[in-house]
């Protein structure tokens, strides 16, 4: 019995009885022999102290539970063994697939990792009528690996799904429990914690929120009383004017979609940007841009915040149904900052811009139309609307492009919120709903791309929602590059300025990092995650990059004064770093990275 299961773990023997050898006799017999005797001795002996008959016990069915439990990270000083009559129906059988199949298999809308942590799947059948074939594959020895997806799940009436990753230098276990009913989809997670410190392997398993990290520190608290009531005053407002409003809304759509097409309005799509008067020089170049592409912005709704901001829209805009609308919800919007160069990710500019963003987005699905937003740091190749229309995605309500993050926080789509489709049904609008009521969340984390990102993942378990992220690692994500490929994918970059990928778009988006990822002061996943740090940077990273549209003379202080004749037909094209992906060879710049090599190699 000792020798079985060793020392520290509640087993007290003497020490003479430990050190006594064994006789000639029993030291020959059969290692797993000795040791079935030992564990059916033990179970005698258990159930004898109960007064109870033991049923008929196989030692391939018994469980040194301390001991697992004391490598996942249990104190418990318990020594009982469990026992069963029968094979537990938590696991019948196991099995391989690979898991890049299984992703192509089914559309499970989430984006593959660049560094997976492993090539395969481990699948777990619960009975053996689930089993591949006429024989389960022995859930005790090494799973096999079973190639064809179908052909594994060929026998699944049902296929739970969870995505797990330990990111962290912490010992992981999964515990499955059979429970009566319906099953729980969430995931509860313990960490070996005192009440308050870092992670402490003496300490008994504690159940902690799922962005704890492994020193103790919860980065996604609940809001403070005071955040609360400041998004109930935000509430009140937007639900004291929201008939109002929507009936300005619909009005400037209706007329300028029957002007479009003598189709029903209903479900006609709608693309809704938010600019304030910092951001106006990115929407005009973004105009630009596309009037030099012939590229149609006649569905382009543009939410503005301020009245300097309304008056730069309507000057860039011609009296036809060929430009964008826009609309001041004076409302609701009124006391959003004006903003400007020195705006930083997370600031109260850019918080405040946040709500803004979701108001806009909600308004238009109220109205029952599809959607697509996107950021004005991005600069159209293409038309990119008629593409959710294809087969493709065309069975997903709600369509994003890829953040390239790896941070939890994101998790498990890591889906950007700075570009992405949301098709009109109940299942939509009720995200956006739930959305609208988490407003305190927004303003706690500073950005809404988070609180997506969680809505995301619990209304497709709860409500069936359909999310896809356009993982940049398929084809069609490919067409959707931004500040990811830009920053850290240099060779996706090249591939699309030597003509091997044609996008859709570009988005530089800029992303601040979280300190959730720096589990253990590794600093390095924070410089390799700020994709862009702030306007002026922005504005350089296109100007070399071929995006920039907005000659000079109309990028100062004043520019209510915008005319067409602020639009290049060309890009205009300026050096600033030489490690910085550019249209043109920019080696003779300074780097903007410390120690970086060139992106043009001579």
């Amino acid at each position: 019995y000792s020798e079985v299961l060793g020392q520290g773990h509640g087993c007290k023997m003497s020490s003479r009885h430990h050190r006594r050898p064994m006789n000639s006799s029993t030291s020959r017999l059969p290692l797993l022999r000795r040791i079935s005797l030992l564990f059916s001795l033990a179970t005698l002996s258990f159930y004898v102290g109960f007064h109870s008959t033991p049923p008929a016990t196989n030692d391939r069915d018994l469980i040194d539970l301390q001991q697992l439990l004391h490598r996942c990270g249990s104190a418990s000083n318990s020594t009982h063994l469990a026992s069963k009559s029968k094979p537990p129906t938590i696991l019948t059988g196991a099995a391989r697939v690979p898991k890049d199949e299984l992703m192509k298999r089914f559309s499970f809308g989430v984006p593959l990792l660049d560094r997976p942590t492993g090539q395969d799947a481990l699948l777990l059948f619960q009975s053996s009528e689930a089993c591949p074939g006429d024989k389960c594959p022995d859930a005790e020895m090494s799973p096999p690996l079973i190639a064809n997806v179908t052909d594994a799940l060929e026998n699944c009436d049902t296929l739970n799904v969870q995505w797990t990753h330990n990111p962290t230098p912490t010992t992981l276990c999964q515990v499955y429990i059979p429970q009566d009913g319906l099953p729980t989809y969430h995931v509860s997670r313990w960490l070996r914690l005192a009440a308050e410190g870092p992670l402490d392997r003496s300490k008994n398993l504690r159940h902690v929120a799922v962005m704890t990290n492994p020193r103790g520190i919860n980065r996604h608290n609940v809001p403070r009383m005071q955040l609360i009531r400041k998004h109930w005053q935000s509430l009140l407002i937007f639900l004291e004017h929201l008939d109002d409003v929507l009936d300005d809304v619909r009005k400037i759509i209706d007329e300028r979609l029957a002007k479009l097409t003598a189709i029903s309005n209903r479900h006609q799509p709608i693309i809704a940007m938010t600019v304030n008067k910092g951001q106006s020089q990115l929407l005009a170049n973004f105009l630009c841009a596309a009037r030099s592409k012939n590229l149609d912005v006649s569905r382009i709704l543009v939410f503005v915040t301020d009245a300097e901001s309304e008056a730069i829209v309507q000057n860039l805009i011609s009296d036809d149904h060929s430009s964008p609308m826009v609309y001041f919800d004076r409302y609701n919007f009124e006391s959003v900052p004006l903003g400007g160069d020195n705006e930083t990710y997370g600031d109260a500019t850019f918080t405040a811009m946040m709500w803004v963003k979701i108001l806009s987005v909600l308004y238009i699905s109220l109205l029952g139309h599809d959607i697509m937003f996107q950021d004005v740091d991005i600069v159209w190749e293409d038309d990119p609307l008629p593409l959710f229309y294809c087969d493709d995605l065309v069975r997903y309500d709600a369509i994003f492009q890829h953040d390239g993050s790896t941070e939890s926080r994101y998790k498990p789509y890591s889906a950007n919120t700075g570009f992405y489709f949301l098709r009109a049904n109940e299942r939509t609008h009720y995200l956006l709903v739930s959305l609208l009521y988490n407003g305190d969340i927004v303003k706690k984390t500073t950005s809404h791309q988070q609180t997506i990102n969680q809505l995301l993942l619990e209304h497709s378990s709860m409500f069936g929602l359909k999310v896809k992220t356009l993982d940049r690692h398929e084809e069609i994500g490919r067409l959707f590059p931004g500040g990811f490929q830009y920053k850290q994918d240099h060779d996706a970059i090249r591939r699309i300025l030597n003509g091997e990928v044609k996008p859709k778009l570009f988005h530089m988006v800029r992303r601040k990092p979280h300190v959730d990822e720096c589990w253990f002061g590794l600093a390095h996943r924070i410089s390799s995650q700020y994709w862009t740090p702030g306007f002026k940077e922005k504005v350089q990273f296109m100007k070399q990059f071929g995006m920039w549209y907005l000659t000079g003379e109309c990028m100062g202080d004043e520019m209510s004064a915008l005319k067409s004749n602020c639009c290049s037909e060309k890009p205009l094209v300026t050096c600033f770093f030489r490690d910085k992906p550019s249209v043109i060879n920019c080696n003779g710049s300074p780097l903007f990275d410390k120690n970086a090599k060139p992106f043009w190699v001579e």
